[in-house]
């Protein structure tokens, strides 16, 4: 200040020195564009009481045509966020989403991780250790000092999240029948989605990025109840050949709903085992090779190897899109009720799909219809501001393209597991899962393009959805048919059908002669080796 007083300039004495020393830049702001000081460079400077002295006698005294990157920062401290923390800012903007894509990376790792465990040992067992580790790696993530644990900390607290997701999921698939399964998914992806909107109004009222993840977490923590609140699954009891412990759970079960189970079931249950027990053991010498087998036998054939591949782009594009909606809430307006109606609009789309996939549409048409809703409306939003009186178109549009993204989240699994033959239906799912987590990873770093031309990311997010709906189209519907269960069966499945006159049903017809004849010589081949 007395510098300024010297050079009898009385006002804004902050202004005038940041005027001397910081560059001018460039921002859009909504609507308009204006100048601001820049937040990463300063002229090269050494801004010393003296020199500055110096500089507002002449301003030519220093060259203020270098620039050089800020070493030091100051930040608004109403809140604080993990890029405050760890200085991600300037040339390391890009470290934050690094971050995202470890968390997705982790979520991947979980499903290689905690899928055979849950097999293996069971589902409460798993979820146990799931959320145990939670507990260790979410602390972790929390109470990180430094940007490398806390990257650790991401990718290990992603698998056991992703653990827990996946086991309770199973868990309530495998409590229930057939009838009721498709309501509870339902149920299912509701809870999801309040939990998604609930994490809005939790953010904006804690500022504090450390507490609103340790409100984030807290939850998992109930699932220890579930050690006491929920039995094991019945029907991995009888996978396993455990069917006494199975025979107790259902019929406590049935008390509890007052209802008598018939011992047809249990009659049936002890013959199942026993059947199976018996196949194992003709069949033990092909559990060698049993993922690398199943893949070959996938990518072997034409038909198998079109359906694979279609799969594995749509399950990628689904992914993509997803957590691009997902993280690109940024879209002018209030960003926490962005977030929270970006979770509450997933609502109706898996209400609606779920309706859609059992009516004439089927899991194609409104695979489609949901892909090409959230292309056009991907692009469209493009083209309004963020600000002022058409605020609310482009808010509209990005709700509505996230409804399509929602649809295609609900029937993507759904249908892929519907497109194998049993005896390769789980590395076929595990496949496209593997696919559609590798585009979860890349969508954060899809939305750094932004740097390059602010549309390029949903536009090319655009292309993707469109290019996967029609891609899907090649694929044969599996609403109401029979699934395939040998490979015979699942090379045939979805090959040039034509409707039977006179029975009414879809019948092969034109299916290539000499690629029959080679899928029986393999599997004369394979029964040889099994032998």
């Amino acid at each position: 200040m007395s510098t300024c007083i010297a050079h009898n300039i009385s006002e804004d004495c902050i202004r005038y020195t940041k005027d001397l020393t910081i560059p001018l830049e460039k921002y859009q702001t909504g609507c308009t564009s204006e100048w601001r000081y820049s937040s990463c460079y300063a002229y090269d400077i050494n801004v010393t009481k003296e020199n500055l002295n110096l500089l507002m006698r002449d301003f030519d005294y220093f060259n203020t045509s270098v620039v050089v990157q800020c070493n030091d920062w100051m930040y608004d401290t109403s809140r604080t966020t993990v890029n405050q923390e760890f200085g991600l800012v300037c040339d390391k903007y890009y470290m934050n989403n690094l971050a995202t894509s470890l968390h997705i990376a982790g979520a991947m790792l979980g499903y290689f991780i905690y899928g055979p465990l849950s097999d293996r040992f069971g589902r409460l067992k798993s979820l146990m250790i799931a959320v145990s580790t939670l507990v260790v790696f979410g602390t972790l993530e929390i109470l990180a000092p430094s940007y490398l644990l806390f990257a650790i900390g991401r990718i290990t607290a992603g698998s056991s999240r992703f653990g827990v997701y996946s086991i309770v999921f199973v868990l309530m698939v495998e409590h229930v029948g057939p009838s009721k399964r498709g309501m509870v998914i339902v149920i299912f992806y509701v809870c999801y989605c309040i939990g998604y909107a609930g994490l809005a109004p939790i953010a904006y009222f804690i500022r504090e990025w450390r507490f609103v993840q340790f409100i984030a977490n807290v939850p998992a923590l109930f699932a220890f109840s579930y050690w006491w609140l929920i039995p094991e699954s019945p029907r991995w009891l009888i996978s396993v050949g455990k069917v006494d412990e199975a025979e107790n759970i259902i019929r406590k079960i049935g008390r509890r709903n007052k209802a008598d189970v018939p011992e047809k079931i249990f009659e049936n249950m002890y013959m199942q085992v026993k059947e199976e027990s018996s196949m194992n053991e003709k069949q033990a010498s092909t559990r060698k090779e049993p993922i690398a087998r199943a893949a070959m036998d996938i990518f072997r054939f034409p038909n198998m190897r079109k359906k694979c591949s279609i799969a594995c782009f749509a399950g990628a594009s689904v992914y993509i899109s997803y957590y691009a909606f997902m993280l690109n809430t940024n879209i002018g307006g209030n960003l926490y009720v962005n977030v929270a109606l970006s979770g509450l609009i997933e609502i109706p789309a898996y209400i609606t799909a779920a309706f859609l996939i059992e009516t004439w549409f089927g899991r194609r048409y409104t695979f489609f219809g949901g892909a090409i809703i959230c292309a056009t409306t991907a692009i469209s939003g493009n083209f309004f501001p963020k600000c002022g009186s058409l605020l609310w178109i482009r808010t509209t549009l990005f709700l509505i393209g996230k409804f399509g993204v929602g649809i295609t989240y609900f029937i993507v699994w759904t249908y892929m597991t519907e497109l194998y033959p049993t005896t390769v239906r789980s590395v076929g799912v595990s496949i496209n899962c593997m696919c559609g987590m590798l585009g979860a990873v890349f969508a954060p770093q899809i939305l750094l393009l932004s740097q390059v031309w602010e549309p390029l990311p949903m536009c090319l997010i655009a292309v993707c959805k469109m290019t996967a709906g029609m891609l899907v189209l090649l694929l044969p519907e599996t609403r109401g048919r029979k699934l395939p269960e040998t490979i015979e069966e699942g090379e045939a499945f979805g090959r040039k059908e034509n409707k039977s006159t006179n029975k009414g049903k879809f019948v092969i017809s034109a299916v290539n002669s000499a690629q029959i004849i080679r899928i029986k010589h393999y599997k004369a081949m394979k029964d040889e080796q099994f032998i």
